[in-house]
């Protein structure tokens, strides 16, 4: 991966109340980042991460790594035509936090 135009977008979710952690992860693995692979430009591979019990109230953490400058990317994200995700994540209490980065040099 060329550095001078990788980076990583870091998505932080948590399931609405009343959805499972299984359902939740079924339909983030299944549903959601497929078709982010697919419709997103510049989205490589994509790696999640559970937060300890105990932790924040945050429960699960993305890092979609890209071939393009993060920013580039997010647009492309926020453009997409995506499946609603509003079913399945915490919205009001804890909405996804989305922090893109580039790779230095």
């Amino acid at each position: 991966m060329d550095n001078n135009n990788s980076g990583v977008l870091m998505v932080t979710t948590t399931p609405r109340p009343g959805i499972s952690d299984e359902r939740f992860n079924k339909w983030y693995d299944e549903v959601h980042i497929p078709e982010i692979l697919e419709r997103v430009p510049g989205v490589g591979s994509v790696e999640r991460f559970r937060c300890p019990p105990g932790e924040p109230e945050v429960r699960f953490l993305a890092i979609y790594r890209t071939t393009r400058p993060a920013a580039e990317v997010l647009e492309a994200l926020r453009g997409a035509a995506l499946s609603s995700s509003a079913e399945m994540l915490d919205m009001e209490t804890h909405p996804p936090v989305v922090a893109p980065f580039d790779a230095l040099g």
